[in-house]
């Protein structure tokens, strides 16, 4: 009896043990898993292509034939390049994942309705995600806009939607208080009509001096210029409100192919 009392207290005491050191394991994982990721400081070559409207380019320069953005897609495609959600892009930068060999990223800006009725469609072709933004103060009152149907069906379909402000006023050129209301009141529509956070913002005409701290005040992660450069320069956690893109435009000065030359990127 004795011996069998002694068993049970010795099982007891290997049992609180291997509690115990589930518990700090649990524990460690979970710190682990609560600390802030790593921010990848550097220089990389991440293409951040930046589109409008496809149609006639001869009536606009914002404008690209449909079969030049087809024959875009496919040399992507045909060149090894990964095209990247805007949250895959996010989490690279900030440490959280790898990016993948040659990523790239696809962006519309002012919500055209091209980019519904023949953009969305090609992408889906390749696969491909996309990020448009949307300017709110027009979507589904304007009929060379996109409507909030049209925008939650591709939301709901992988694409992101991003703010473009309410009214696509340059934000560099107006007084503080307005800009603050094109940058909150944007993101608080398209939230309300998509059921969906709004992480990403895009600069009307690039302006974004003086007003990228107002975006990221507004809960935005990242925000987007139209530098011409496939170069992501980031010095720090405010770089992610000044990133870089190349709009592809029916003036295009060079060929397509020679906008993706360096060979930097995250999977180094």
């Amino acid at each position: 009896m004795a011996q069998r009392f002694r068993d049970l207290i010795q099982t007891s005491f290997f049992l609180r043990l291997l509690v115990l050191a589930v518990f700090i394991i649990l524990l460690i994982v979970a710190a682990q898993g609560s600390k802030p990721s790593k921010l990848a400081l550097g220089e990389y070559s991440i293409p951040i292509l930046g589109y409008h409207g496809l149609g006639d380019q001869s009536a606009t320069a914002y404008y690209i034939y449909p079969e030049n953005f087809t024959k875009q897609m496919q040399w992507l495609k045909d060149n090894g390049y990964h095209v990247i959600s805007m949250d895959k892009l996010f989490d690279g930068l900030n440490g959280k994942t790898k990016l993948p060999f040659k990523p790239v990223v696809i962006t519309f800006d002012d919500g055209n309705i091209t980019n519904y009725t023949i953009a969305y469609p090609i992408l889906k072709k390749f696969h491909y995600p996309a990020t448009f933004f949307v300017i709110s103060g027009v979507t589904g009152s304007d009929p060379d806009r996109m409507n909030w149907e049209q925008v939650k069906e591709m939301a709901k379909h992988g694409m992101t939607i991003g703010s473009h402000t309410v009214n696509h006023d340059n934000l560099a050129k107006m007084k503080l208080g307005p800009a603050r209301a094109e940058i909150i009141d944007s993101k608080k529509a398209i939230e309300d009509k998509l059921g969906v956070e709004v992480k990403y913002f895009s600069y009307p005409n690039g302006g974004y001096k003086n007003r990228d701290m107002e975006v990221k005040d507004a809960g935005y992660v990242a925000a987007f210029t139209t530098h011409r450069s496939i170069t992501q320069k980031i010095i720090s956690p405010d770089s992610l409100y000044a990133l870089s893109r190349y709009e592809v435009l029916g003036d295009l000065p060079i060929p397509f192919e020679e906008i993706f030359q360096q060979k930097l990127d995250l999977s180094n």
